[in-house]
Formats: C-alpha cells, structure tokens, sequence
C-alpha cells in the first residue's frame, strides 16, 4: 500500500483542481461589513473606572443593546444573533472590530454603523460616574476661577504687590487645571471612538472555494486511498498468477 501513495496526493490534487473551478463561477454574493472603534489603551489605564474592552464586547450582546441596533438599522433580532461579532485586536487592545454579514449590502454597513454608535453610546453611560466626578470637579474650578476674579477685582487698587502675585499665579494654575480637566474630559467621553467608515467585501466567492476546496480534498483522499488499495490488490492478484503460472510449468 505503501508503493500506491502517490494515487491518494494525485486524486485529491485533481479533485481540488476541480472544486477551486466550479467554485469561481458567479454566484449568490454574501457581503461583509466591518466597522472599527479606535479605543484608547493608554487612558483606560489611567482611569481604571472606565470601561474595558471586554466589557464592550459583552455589551454587544446585551437586549438593550441589540434592541437599539434593531431599531437604527431595520435588521432583525434573530439576524444580528446569528451573523454579528464583535472582537478586539492588538495587545493592549486598540481596536474593538464590529462585523455582521448579509446578502444585502446596505444592511451589513448599516448594522455594523448602528452597532459600532451604539458601543461607544455605552461607553459613555457605563464611563457616567467616572465622568460626571470630573464635571463636578470642573464646575468646582470655575467657581473658584470666578470667586478669584471678582477679589481680583475688587480689590486691584488696595493691595500690595505680593498679594498681587499670588492671585495671577493663583487665576493662572486654576486656568491650567481647567484647560487639563477639560481635555480629559473630552478624552473620557472619546476613549471609545469611531468616526463612521465602514468596510464592506463580498465574501461569497472566497467562502465558495473554500469550502468547495476543503471538501473536495477530503473526499478526494478517501477516493485515492480507495483507488490505491484497488490498485495493490491488482497487482498482488496479477503477481499470484505470474508465481502460480511459473510453479506449474515443468521447464
């Protein structure tokens, strides 16, 4: 059987050959739409509250969630349950990946906009404590800011030159405060952020070989292995002869 290894390697190789051809006709296209949100590593670090990227993927999955994407997209329930994944790339993760496929088009980039808005809609709700203490604390600043000014100038022209410095140094490290509070505010609320595009391929084609290809080498191979052992049975049956023939003849 060993001898007959070839026939096995030679009807697989045929049959893919083959499979790979009729798989390349056209067909039924399948497309898939893929949308990415940008996530900041480096500041989820920063602010452990926030929340992790895990957390988003089991968000996706959510009713609340499905619902709102249900109802921004027309897609239905059964169908975001069954085609649509949403994954992290990289270490640390930076990208949360959203994909869904459709034999409509508009409907794969629909659902995965819609999906993709919704995520980064609940990274904020589910970001709500980290952030409202950090609106509080920039309210609380620009009170102080303003309170600082109104003495500012009150009292300009009855105070001495000290007191004078200290009250610019003191409007100066409430400004940078603000101006620092603010951007990370700006960057809480954006730790999560997508910017709409979207991706869309028609799969079908690749899908269609495949699958075609993977069958097809396997039923090629077990076809050749029958064919091998049909083969040495042939010549193992020839060979009996051929040694039979050669005992009963007398020269």
């Amino acid at each position: 059987m060993r001898r007959e290894w070839w026939v096995p390697v030679v009807v697989a190789a045929l049959a893919v050959t083959a499979a790979l051809a009729f798989a390349s006709r056209p067909g039924k296209p399948l497309f898939e739409a893929r949308a990415v949100i940008a996530i900041d590593a480096s500041f989820l670090q920063k602010y452990p509250d926030l929340p992790r990227p895990d957390h988003m993927m089991q968000e996706a999955e959510k009713d609340g969630v499905v619902a709102r994407v249900v109802e921004a997209s027309g897609a239905t329930t059964e169908a975001l349950r069954a085609s649509l994944s949403v994954y992290t790339l990289d270490d640390p993760q930076s990208r949360l990946v959203v994909r869904f496929q459709s034999r409509d088009e508009s409907q794969a980039a629909g659902v995965v906009t819609a999906m993709a808005r919704a995520l980064v809609e609940r990274a904020v709700e589910m970001g709500g404590a980290e952030i409202r203490a950090l609106e509080q604390r920039i309210e609380d600043t620009e009170k102080s800011l303003t309170a600082v000014r109104r003495i500012d100038n009150q009292t300009s022209g009855r105070r001495d030159a000290q007191l004078s410095l200290d009250i610019v140094a003191t409007q100066w490290q409430m400004r940078m405060k603000l101006y620092e509070d603010k951007l990370a505010l700006r960057q809480m609320r954006s730790t999560y952020y997508y910017n709409g595009n979207v991706a869309t391929d028609d799969i079908a084609p690749a899908r269609r070989r495949g699958a075609s290809a993977a069958t097809a080498a396997i039923l090629g191979l077990a076809l050749g292995v029958v064919l091998a052992a049909l083969r040495e049975a042939m010549l193992l049956r020839d060979r009996s002869e051929t040694a039979a023939g050669e005992a009963s003849d007398p020269d």
